[in-house]
């Protein structure tokens, strides 16, 4: 959730006199709202996009769409490609469900369970460690699994000082002032979101959650047992 009309009523141009540029710009009274706006998209990432049963269909469904277009490929002519829409894709999988274990999943909402994820954020170089061990003792087991690698950056706004040559950053006005801010010294929440999303998730079937959930319980116990020596 977000206020779209304060937002929209923030922005403003910014014109320089040294080069008589212009250039899109925000109001200070309305930086709460811009973080608003860019907080929003960042949970959406976090809770919708990139939840865990999403992912899983997800890759069920693009699965699935390479059966049954020829040639795993949509078609190259525009008139041939428009005829692929939701319903001849939905019909299609289903005819496939039969003989196509993908297109039988997704019809049937088979989805295998999610054991394992790694932080958003964090130390991503312990983390990483601590999913490959953790792979590698459900694969030794030979217990067959999925993985999924979700990465994006919650934005792509520049946050370096505004720089009036280049155009570089964004140009905050403040009032009774006739230089701008910008928006990297106006807003620590922008800058905490640099860093892009980055979550890495292992799936097995149902059957295989008891034995898997026992190997992570024991190798997270093993990962607090060394930080706290």
């Amino acid at each position: 959730m977000f206020d779209l009309n304060r937002l929209i009523s923030s922005l403003s141009v910014y014109q320089d006199e040294r080069n008589n540029s212009l250039q899109l710009a925000v109001k200070r009274g309305g930086i709460h709202a811009f973080e608003e706006f860019v907080i929003a998209r960042y949970f959406m990432f976090i809770q919708v996009y990139f939840h865990k049963t999403r992912r899983y269909l997800d890759h069920l469904l693009v699965e699935s769409i390479k059966t049954i277009l020829p040639n795993s490929k949509y078609p190259e002519k525009v008139d041939e490609y428009l005829k692929w829409d939701d319903d001849k894709i939905i019909e299609s999988i289903k005819a496939h469900a039969q003989e196509n274990n993908y297109a039988n999943q997704f019809m049937n909402r088979e989805v295998m369970s999610c054991v394992y994820e790694t932080r958003a954020h964090g130390n991503q170089e312990t983390d990483l460690q601590l999913f490959q061990i953790i792979k590698k003792e459900v694969r030794d087991k030979k217990i067959a699994i999925y993985e999924d690698r979700a990465s994006k950056a919650a934005h792509k706004i520049r946050l370096e000082p505004y720089d009036s040559s280049s155009g570089k950053g964004i140009p905050i006005l403040v009032k009774h002032s006739l230089k701008p801010s910008s928006i990297s010294s106006e807003s620590i929440l922008l800058k905490s979101l640099i860093n892009p999303i980055e979550i890495k998730r292992l799936y097995v079937k149902k059957e295989h959650m008891s034995t898997v959930t026992d190997i992570i319980k024991d190798k997270l116990d093993t990962d607090e047992r060394e930080e706290d020596d």
